[in-house]
């Protein structure tokens, strides 16, 4: 990266800077009476103020963005709507009305008794 990059990123930096103050602030700084050729020459660059912010922005499209921290990020662009499953929590729910709840038992054979 060049020192033009930089000029290019400083300018745009201090646009959106200057474009946060507080709305009563505003009044006294007025960003839509500044002449922004005038602060794009202070620095140091031969564009125009427009031209700065297409660079700007096809310069930062192409830096890649930084990995997220996996427990500090909040990642809420990479959640997807995940569809909630239902279960049924509940054992009267599940179970029938007459039964005991208990499994069947298996019969027992009887002995017979030889004579």
């Amino acid at each position: 990266m060049t020192d033009v990059f930089y000029f290019f990123v400083a300018y745009s930096s201090w646009s959106r800077f200057y474009n946060t103050y507080p709305g009563k602030m505003r009044d006294i700084f007025s960003f839509k009476n500044l002449n922004l050729g005038h602060y794009v020459t202070s620095f140091g660059l031969k564009e125009t103020p427009s031209g700065v912010a297409k660079v700007v922005r096809g310069q930062m499209e192409s830096v890649r963005p930084r990995r997220l921290n996996k427990k500090l990020a909040l990642h809420e662009e990479q959640k997807e709507a995940k569809p909630v499953k239902r279960k049924i929590n509940s054992v009267s729910l599940t179970t029938s009305e007459y039964a005991s709840g208990l499994q069947p038992s298996k019969k027992k054979k009887k002995k017979t008794v030889k004579k």
